[in-house]
């Protein structure tokens, strides 16, 4: 539960709701009847125990139900939260974010539970007394009653587990959470102080354990026995000293603190600082300059398990094609897109003149001349008949200018003007300067393969060249496939070739390291530290190699913030992103079904209420019969395909040819006329549909399993 207002790390709103997650404050008891190793029911209580213990303390609570039963009648329930069950619409003794409290001094370490009976129905259990030391020291009635259904006492299992509250979400929305409100701050990462300038540096760790594994190589000894200060002196000696981490937000550098810091500096936000003072501040507090919403420990920022590796994957795909956008510079396609605007702009001119001649060779500037008299004439006149005469000797003038234009090449050459000014259009349209519009035939091929050959799958809701984290992890483990295709757009002979033949071996790795480390964090299981040491120096390697100076978020993010996360908690997956991301487009559609309410308050106020209506056991309990009744048979693991049309096939010229004196002319959807060389220019920038050369020679590279329909499928879906 949170408040409307007030959300900020000391209010009672988010920050107090978030709060006793995220220090692990809570415990959850546990009832359940078992019979035969099967859970016939279940209720769940959640406490505080007080005082609290410093934030993110480890504690084990031992429960044992003792074998006293009482009534409810006879029981006092706890004064903060009178009678009314827990967790009710009717308990508003409780502030929002609070929970109930049972007092356990932190020396103590197990409690015996009586089970609290409903005064007309014994086989219901209302509630339980913790009791210690043979004394009630909390009495709390549960807000589900546990139903013995028929069972004994016996049979219920008591159990109690330290909850622990996990941050996941994507970067952006951590930044937020944290109070840094953008992650283009100078300071962006959430477990440490580390400098935008600073995010390609490697960690301390991460060179130790290269300078180890060198040690050993070169010297045939184990390293693992030596000294961090040992391996650090080598380090230098070598030319490869490990240079220093930031410091972690932890302590004084806590969010909490520097935010309170810059207040102080800015005297909440009434001084403005400028220039070296606003950078030096700015150090000082790592860009802290908003309240924090949840002021979570940074031992528990993770930066986002599913957003940092489908980060670094979306990078890996623009590096390529960056690298290959920087080696066709200066191709014979762009050089054909320099020089198109002085060329049409020669051609417009050139069938300009052709027309003027034209029509005074064919009597077409006396018809014009003569429409022109008319129409002056029969503005000037007042008489209606005489209008009506004008009219009709208008009339028979434009019958004639119209014989004379499909009979003579008039008709063909205006066609032609109207398809060159209709091509003019269209390239003044084009994206101007840097763009994400495949500039050559590799760049093309390699989107295109990506998506069709190796069963990824671009996102057009975002740039339209990043892909989610499961269609990313199914293109990387199929890359070598994109550089298969990339590979057969140009004979063996050609430099370009040599040159890919050296660039993919690197690619590739990285591609497949990526897939691995993807593959790692993905997972639900229990993660090895060491397991990820190993692939993450594995792929610093790769990135080094393929792409060397690599900085950005998402790359500090995965060889710092996650891989601390997972040597604290050994797990990744289980706190994954996806889960939420897949909750998006139910949220969307309940958006969509209320976007017409006047009021933004209310509005916001419903969409909420649907959204946490899950959170009703009986509402939940009816969507989940709905949605096993709804369940259809499981299609197993994703493979790759062809892809689709979805719509973003566009065909601007047809299939018909004219010849006008010598000219071969394609007819346009619009029915004009455009020279036959230029089409393909027109058809890319216009509906972006590749060139013919590019889809031929993209065609030649297809496996030999692939059928007619998937080279058609493969080649007429457009790039967007």
């Amino acid at each position: 539960g949170a408040g409307s207002k007030g959300t900020g790390a000391g209010s009672k709103g988010t920050g107090a709701a978030a709060r006793p997650l995220v220090n692990d404050e809570l415990f959850c008891l546990s009832l359940k009847v078992v019979s035969v190793n099967s859970t016939l029911s279940c209720v769940c209580f959640i406490f505080k125990p007080v005082p609290v213990p410093v934030p993110l303390s480890s504690r084990q609570l031992f429960v044992v139900i003792s074998d006293k039963r009482v009534k409810e009648s006879d029981v006092t329930w706890n004064d903060d939260g009178g009678d009314v069950m827990e967790g009710s619409a009717d308990d508003d003794s409780l502030l929002p974010g609070m929970v109930p409290t049972v007092p356990l001094s932190q020396a103590c370490s197990g409690v015996h539970i009586n089970l609290v009976t409903s005064t007309s129905d014994m086989n219901l259990i209302v509630g339980s007394e913790f009791v210690v030391a043979g004394v009630v020291i909390a009495a709390w009635k549960f807000a589900q009653h546990l139903d013995l259904r028929g069972m004994s006492y016996d049979d219920v299992e008591a159990s109690c587990y330290q909850i622990s509250g996990h941050v996941s979400n994507d970067g952006k929305q951590i930044n937020i959470l944290s109070g840094q409100a953008s992650c283009s701050v100078g300071f962006p990462m959430p477990c440490c102080m580390v400098s935008k300038k600073n995010l390609g540096q490697p960690p301390e760790w991460l060179m130790r354990m290269f300078l180890r594994h060198a040690i050993t190589a070169a010297a045939r000894i184990a390293a693992n026995e030596l000294p961090d200060y040992v391996i650090d002196i080598i380090g230098a000696m070598a030319g490869l000293p490990v240079l220093r981490d930031a410091d972690r937000r932890t302590g004084e550098k806590c969010f909490v603190k520097t935010n309170l810091l810059w207040q102080d500096i800015t005297k909440k936000g009434k001084f403005k600082l400028q220039g070296e003072a606003y950078k030096i501040a700015n150090e000082r507090v790592g860009s802290s300059f908003n309240v924090p919403i949840i002021a979570v420990p940074c031992e528990k920022e993770n930066g986002g398990i599913l957003h940092t590796p489908a980060g670094n994957n979306n990078h890996f795909w623009q590096s390529v094609s960056n690298e290959i956008k920087k080696k066709m510079k200066g191709c014979p396609w762009q050089i054909r897109l320099g020089a198109i605007d002085e060329e049409l702009s020669l051609e417009i001119k050139k069938v300009e003149g052709k027309l003027k001649e034209l029509r005074s060779c064919n009597k077409s500037n006396e018809i014009n001349s003569r429409i022109r008299r008319i129409r002056r004439e029969k503005k000037r006149e007042t008489d209606e008949d005489r209008i009506r005469v004008l009219g009709s000797e208008e009339e028979a003038a434009n019958k004639e200018l119209r014989e004379l234009a499909e009979t003579t090449a008039i008709g063909s050459y205006n066609l032609i003007l109207a398809g060159l000014k209709e091509f003019e259009v269209v390239l003044k349209t084009r994206p101007k300067g840097d763009s994400k519009r495949p500039e050559s035939d590799l760049q093309f091929v390699l989107w295109k393969a990506i998506e069709t050959r190796a069963g990824g799958r671009l996102d057009l809701k975002q740039s339209g060249l990043d892909q989610t984290n499961s269609a990313g992890l199914v293109s990387l483990e199929n890359c070598s496939r994109v550089f298969d295709a990339l590979l057969g757009m140009y004979p063996p002979t050609t430099d370009i070739h040599e040159w890919l033949k050296v660039k993919v071996v690197n690619w590739e790795r990285l591609g497949k390291s990526l897939y691995d480390v993807g593959i790692f964090l993905k997972s639900q299981r229990k993660r090895s530290p060491v397991e990820l040491d190993r692939k993450l120096l594995h792929l610093w390697g790769c990135w080094e190699d393929a792409f060397p100076g690599k900085s950005f978020n998402k790359f500090h993010g995965i060889f710092c913030t996650v891989r601390n996360y997972v040597h604290l908690y050994h797990m990744a997956g289980r706190v994954s992103e996806e889960s939420n991301e897949a909750y998006n487009g139910t949220l969307d559609d309940t958006k969509s079904t209320l976007r017409c309410m006047p009021s933004h308050t209310k509005r916001i106020d419903k969409v909420t209420e649907r959204s946490q209506a899950n959170l009703k056991g009986e509402v939940l309990e009816s969507r989940l019969v709905i949605k096993n009744a709804k369940k259809s048979r499981k299609s197993g693991p994703r493979r790759p395909r062809a892809l689709n049309q979805d719509g973003r096939v566009v065909r601007i010229v047809t299939d018909k040819y004219m010849e006008v004196d010598g000219e071969s002319y394609v007819v346009l959807s619009s029915g004009n006329l455009l020279v036959k060389k230029w089409v393909d220019i027109f058809e890319w920038f216009a509906g972006g549909r590749a060139p013919q050369d590019w889809i031929d020679r993209f065609n030649s590279t297809a496996p030999d399993a692939y059928t007619d329909v998937d080279r058609a499928m493969e080649n007429n879906s457009m790039l967007v």
